[in-house]
């Protein structure tokens, strides 16, 4: 075979084996994959359809406020044969990696979380695979996994825009269930935020984990690839603020639940980290009495960046309690200078 044609096979059959691990894809997913333009892949997933090697489905869900539309696209059994003609390990069927009209934008979201960590030095692991890892319920809503390179462990949930209150229930009386240290909850739009915010507080157990995040997705992936150590963040506070860090523990296990002490305008305090709506600080928040604030003399410093007004929610506790408000703009920034 003439060598030109043999890459240009070798191409397809990759956009066919990453269809079949990522199970749907986005044009704009599989161009991130490929070394082609859109263009150009705008015609190739043209000619795989016409010779029955993929499929494509209309995205009837939406991810974003205003919408992420278009078409998704899936491998074929046709295709699966081809793969296994050229000697990839496939066992699955089209109709085992079918997904549901429901969850192909969740589905679309996680491919994205890939792509984002991955190049990063994340891994990730897909809801059918985290479950089973960690024997859970197959019915279960978890949408994976995600593994810093310090080897933390994040499971996720997503929860677009049209997600609806008795789904949101449902997660909250989930996460009871497990035993994880940790879980992120990202969320797309503002209203989804404060709904799942408030149904978590209200009915989850966060006091059972050593976080509980509810993050922003665009937001959120951006800050736990920088920020997810904190040691950055402690830099950002000393060298755009009248700060000093005076010890930073590893150790979250902690008797008060807070692991660093700052002096800020001469005073000293304990530093509570709200950036990430790290639900878990709540609980250490309404833990820290009167008594262990004398006991301590240390007074709590709450960062926020405004998402929530932390004082007004925290009006009635807020008498040892200072705010300091970071902009996101330059916290985003910083790690570039």
């Amino acid at each position: 075979m003439h060598v030109k044609k043999q890459k240009a096979l070798k191409r397809e059959i990759n956009i066919l084996y990453d269809l079949y691990n990522f199970r749907v894809m986005s044009i704009e997913q599989l161009v991130k994959r490929s070394t082609y333009t859109l263009g150009t892949m705008y015609h190739k997933v043209s000619d795989l359809q016409k010779r029955g090697l993929i499929l494509a489905g209309d995205i009837r869900g939406f991810t974003v406020e205003g919408g992420r539309r278009g078409r998704y696209y899936r491998i074929s059994n046709k295709g699966i044969t081809l793969l296994k003609e050229w000697g990839y390990d496939v066992t699955y069927t089209a109709d085992d990696l079918r997904v549901s009209d429901y969850r192909v934008p969740i589905l679309l979201e996680t491919n994205d979380l890939f792509f984002d960590f991955s190049s990063q030095g994340w891994s990730i692991m897909d809801s059918r695979a985290t479950k089973n890892v960690y024997e859970l319920n197959r019915g279960d809503n978890l949408h994976g996994m995600i593994t810093s390179p310090r080897h933390k462990k994040y499971p996720f949930y997503i929860f677009l825009n049209n997600t609806s209150d008795k789904h949101i229930t449902r997660i909250s009386r989930e996460v009871n269930r497990y035993s994880f240290s940790d879980i992120i909850l990202f969320v797309n739009s503002k209203a989804i935020f404060q709904k799942v915010f408030v149904e978590m507080l209200r009915e989850a157990d966060i006091f059972t984990y050593r976080s509980f995040r509810i993050l922003p997705l665009g937001f959120g992936k951006r800050y736990l690839l920088h920020y997810d150590d904190e040691e950055l963040l402690l830099d950002y506070l000393e060298d755009n603020y009248d700060l000093i860090v005076t010890s930073a523990s590893k150790d979250k296990n902690s008797r008060d639940g807070f692991t660093t002490t700052v002096k800020y305008k001469g005073k000293k305090y304990y530093l509570v980290n709200m950036l990430d709506h790290n639900l878990s600080n709540i609980h250490h928040i309404h833990q820290y009495t009167n008594e262990r604030y004398e006991r301590s003399g240390k007074r709590l410093l709450l960062l926020t960046d405004g998402t929530v007004n932390y004082p007004e929610f925290l009006r009635g506790n807020t008498s040892f309690i200072d705010f300091l408000q970071i902009d996101n703009r330059s916290l985003m920034a910083y790690p570039n200078k």
